[in-house]
């Protein structure tokens, strides 16, 4: 039997060394190759809407996808055997690399990273050119490889200018941001403005991409012109009657794509501080329908897709082939570059681009052929939508990731031991330094963290919730404190202040303070969920709003802490600190976790913790139908109090892995002119304005009828009051 086994061992060894062997192991590499590109072709976008394992780790083969195309143009470049299909292989090879790789970048720096490009591709038009001039010798043949290297070098044209205008863009930013900072210096006062129609919003959707002309009128400022006909901007866009409303959606979603990109490369928001720039949201984005009822779920789609354009090219990426036969392999490019083409139209940059024709051609006569051209497109889009309605429903992933301090919080009693015997005898070993020890207490407070919980359906219910609250506040954003008051529960406001705690001089204290005040209200809830399941109570549209609000704030501080205020070493360290406090209360009492909360006495040293137990306590003796109503407005606005910030690499970066749902609420905030936590001062030259500015209930009653804002029903801050 072992001899057997030698003799095909042998055997295999030398066939592999065999000429025949030799050939097959570079189709093998090529097949690998070719595979790994139709899925990234096919499963790169997944990405944006899955965060699991499975979906954010294969997509690293974007990075291996290059090497082991190298590696395999030097397998021909090295092999004794030289087939003559060799040449045509490695210019596939290099048009799959251009063409199939849907992920150009897993990073934000990866799209500046020019250098690296211009070696590989040295290095590729080294290797394919050698065995071209090595293998090549019949007219026919190298007439054939210079077509496909012709094509191959569009194909690096095309990838090499979507990298470039990712990551090289800065003059058109800079365009746009003097054009809307022009934009309302013009019509801020002489224009009539209405956010329902979209009269008076000159947002840029589509414009001349050219150098504009500098000119006195413009203050020698390098801005489009909203006067120019081949400027296309939303008021255009809504006098265009020919415009379906998904059209017109997708246009609201391009525009404001270009207003949030300039956050990026750090040019200011010159409208911000405007009325005009509040009522585009909150008269237009959540103006009510012919019901009287705002719908919730469009206002959140416009956002769903608007980050969509952050995070998807319309460059052609796709395409197929079969590696085997070298003809088929030709073919099935051809056909998959047509595809693209065809199927661009059905994309939302295919949306917006005929939306924007169609305006040009309301303006201007076009020939025959062109309006024939504009119909067929336009029957492949509205065909498309037709057949697959459901394709196009969610960009990204529509879920709440789930974190429950106190359900999650674990404690292994061997394990801990060990840790803590480590973590003291580590000091006095001298191979073990506090760059060690450090890291170890880490890893052993994340892990008695315990893990994130299964990720939850973002529901109606909570969209409208959220949308109920901005509203209610008009904008001016409070850390719930506004809710509580509204509700009648002042009285619990001392936890959303936490005075006694000390706060470090190197971060700001507001943000600082947000941490306490997130981890004091998630565990207090946490708490009052635990007394609902042991009393059985556990059915209330509140509950699951408050619930899962708390838990998707706690798994931000775990998971996402620099998409909240303050530094995320800051918020990270104060969450392993309550970590420490919840697992020493359940050292023994793991099981009954609720029964330890609720025998906790009063007089402990006052924490986080503790004052989390003391906030449920209080909440519990409310009637359950209003402690869950305060809980879930109380949660509502603190998430829209975290959304407002200025780190806007990290919410693009978290866009590649499938993105979360405050990056969606910060950009529906960057619109209304919200770009911090501070009370917002409105611009004086155009708070009021003729065509639409509708005082709340306190206002139209008249001075001197003594109404408070809560008394007027929208909010204890309304914005109409408060002027």
């Amino acid at each position: 039997m072992k001899a057997t086994w030698t003799t095909l061992l042998h055997n295999a060894k030398d066939w592999w060394k065999s000429p025949r062997g030799t050939v097959v192991r570079i189709e093998v590499l090529v097949g690998l190759v070719a595979i790994s590109m139709v899925f990234l072709a096919g499963f790169g976008s997944l990405r944006r809407r899955r965060r699991n394992f499975f979906a954010q780790t294969l997509v690293l083969g974007a990075y291996l996808s290059t090497s082991l195309v190298s590696y395999t143009l030097g397998s021909m470049q090295s092999s004794q055997v030289k087939s003559s299909m060799y040449p045509f292989w490695a210019v596939s090879l290099y048009i799959l690399s251009d063409s199939a790789d849907s992920i150009t970048a897993y990073s934000l720096d990866d799209n500046s990273q020019q250098m690296r490009r211009m070696f590989q591709t040295f290095l590729c038009v080294f290797y394919v050119g050698s065995l071209a001039v090595t293998i090549l010798n019949n007219g026919g043949g190298i007439l054939l490889f210079f077509d496909m290297v012709s094509f191959a070098f569009l194909k690096w044209w095309q990838r090499n200018w979507a990298c470039e205008v990712a990551s090289g863009s800065w003059n058109l930013n800079k365009m746009v941001a003097v054009y809307m900072k022009l934009e309302h210096t013009k019509s801020g006062v002489l224009v009539p403005y209405d956010a329902a129609t979209m009269t008076g919003y000159r947002y840029l959707v589509d414009w001349p991409l050219h150098e504009p002309e500098l000119k006195a009128a413009t203050l020698y400022a390098a801005a489009p012109d909203a006067d120019d006909a081949r400027a296309i901007h939303l008021e255009k866009i809504w006098q265009c009657k020919r415009l379906s409303s998904e059209q017109r959606d997708k246009c609201l979603s391009f525009s404001p794509f270009h207003l949030l990109r300039r956050r990026f490369f750090g040019f200011g928001c010159g409208e911000s501080p405007r009325q005009k720039t509040h009522d585009f949201v909150f008269k237009g984005l959540l103006a009510k329908n012919d019901s009287g009822t705002i719908d919730y779920g469009r206002v959140f789609k416009v956002i769903d897709v608007e980050l969509a354009f952050m995070n998807w090219s319309p460059v052609v990426i796709t395409t197929t082939p079969d590696v085997v036969f070298t003809l088929v392999m030709l073919a099935f490019i051809a056909l998959l570059e047509v595809l693209q083409l065809l199927l661009y139209w059905t994309t939302i940059w295919g949306t917006v681009h005929l939306a924007c024709h169609s305006v040009r051609r309301r303006e201007a006569l076009r020939r025959t052929r062109e309006d024939l051209a504009f119909k067929i497109r336009s029957c492949i889009s509205n065909k498309y939508s037709y057949w697959f309605p459901q394709r196009n429903k969610c960009y990204w992933q529509n879920k709440l990731g789930q974190y429950s301090l106190v359900e999650s919080v674990r404690y292994k009693p061997i394990l801990s031991k060990a840790l803590r015997a480590f973590l003291k005898l580590g000091p006095h070993i001298s191979i073990v330094n506090s760059e060690v020890i450090y890291p170890a207490m880490n890893v052993g407070i994340r892990w008695s963290a315990g893990k994130p919980g299964k990720p939850v359906e973002l529901s109606a219910e909570v969209k409208e919730a959220l949308v109920q609250s901005l509203e209610c506040t008009q904008g001016v954003l409070t850390n719930g404190q506004s809710s509580l008051r509204s509700n009648g529960a002042g009285d619990l406001s001392w936890a959303c202040r936490h005075d006694k705690m000390q706060h470090d001089s190197g971060t700001q204290e507001r943000d600082k303070l947000q941490v306490y005040v997130i981890l004091t209200w998630h565990i207090a809830t946490g708490y009052c969920e635990l007394g609902a399941k042991a009393r059985g109570n556990g059915r209330n549209n509140h509950l699951g709003i408050a619930t899962k609000l708390s838990k998707y704030c706690a798994y931000l501080l775990m998971s996402e802490p620099k998409l909240l205020p303050g530094h995320h070493y800051d918020t990270r360290r104060v969450f392993e600190a309550v970590v420490e406090e919840a697992v020493e209360l359940f050292l023994h009492n793991e099981q009954e976790r609720y029964e330890a909360m609720r025998r906790l006495p009063n007089q402990l040293e006052e924490n986080i913790f503790t004052n989390g137990v003391r906030l449920g306590k209080q909440l519990e003796g409310m009637e359950e139908g209003a402690r869950w109503k305060v809980l879930a407005d109380f949660w509502a606005e603190m998430l829209l109090y975290l959304a407002p910030s200025d780190n806007v690499k990290a919410h693009v970066e978290c866009l590649a892995k499938g993105g979360e749902f405050i990056t969606h609420l910060w950009a529906l905030l960057t619109h209304a002119g919200i770009l911090e936590r501070d009370q917002r001062v409105v611009a004086g030259n155009d708070i009021e304005n003729a065509w639409g500015n509708e005082p709340c209930a306190a206002s139209r009653d008249g001075p001197g009828t003594g109404m408070s804002c809560a008394d007027c029903g929208r909010s204890s801050r309304c914005m109409q009051c408060f002027k």
